[in-house]
């Protein structure tokens, strides 16, 4: 809603983020168990596995952080600025580059219009955009942490 709050429009967006970048890691370990190449699944090597991993640790961290945004949000906790600034910058990043590990993973067929990930990947992008890319919101927490 274009009328809420600006702190209200980052907690969603980061929530937004966090569900984006949960499907592009299940989109992806799905395939790395389906997929096999030299006859085994793909996401035993480790360069498809640790990109796996590291998009889980971060896609827990920004659920984390939109979570605590929400809640900040819900009940009008001092720290809403604070929460949401940190929530937006880092989920918005979390999910692009969920996708784009998402994307690597699926080899070809993750850069065609035929899979789903190109309208994650576009909306995750969209969503990092809207109310300023991650480096306003974390001068803004450093604003906060200084003064």
């Amino acid at each position: 809603d274009a009328s809420a709050p600006e702190h209200e429009q980052l907690a969603a967006l980061s929530l937004e983020a966090v569900g984006i970048a949960a499907k592009a890691l299940e989109l992806a370990v799905a395939y790395a168990k389906e997929r096999q190449q030299f006859g085994k699944p793909i996401g035993t090597y480790q360069a498809v596995s640790h990109q796996l991993s590291d998009t889980y640790v971060e896609t827990e961290l920004a659920r984390s952080l939109a979570y605590w945004a929400a809640w900040c949000v819900a009940e009008g906790d001092e720290q809403v600025e604070v929460a949401c600034a940190a929530a937006k910058a880092f989920c918005g990043d979390a999910a692009v580059a969920a996708c784009e590990r998402s994307i690597q993973v699926h080899g070809g067929i993750g850069f065609t219009w035929e899979h789903v990930l190109h309208e994650y990947y576009k909306r995750a992008q969209w969503i990092q955009a809207q109310h300023g890319y991650a480096a306003k919101h974390r001068a803004r927490i450093a604003s906060h942490l200084l003064d």
